[in-house]
């Protein structure tokens, strides 16, 4: 979040030097339907060792719900990035037929 104004982080004091940063945290939530629970569950299993602390993910049926946060813009979108092809090689592997 981004606070400007008397008090906040980003408030220029009397006499002060002008700040330039600013405290900030960059969200990202994603539901993803994967048409099937087992599909869903299987996808979960192929990402959970490559998540970590980075990203929560919980099962609701046949949906996948992600969760990621990180302390800049940039950060986020490396890690979803990441699991976005983490979840797009695990799905084209499960669709690999022997």
């Amino acid at each position: 979040m981004l606070a400007f104004g008397a008090g906040d982080a980003c408030s220029n004091q009397a006499g002060a030097t002008p700040l330039i940063w600013c405290a900030m945290k960059a969200s990202c939530e994603m539901v993803l339907d994967l048409g099937s629970a087992e599909k869903a569950r299987t996808l979960l299993k192929a990402i959970e060792l490559d998540n970590g602390p980075y990203v929560k993910a919980e099962l609701n049926g046949s949906c996948l719900h992600l969760s990621t946060d990180a302390a800049t813009l940039g950060s986020l979108l490396r890690t979803v990035e990441d699991l976005l092809a983490c979840l797009r090689l695990a799905e084209s592997v499960g669709e690999l037929k022997p």
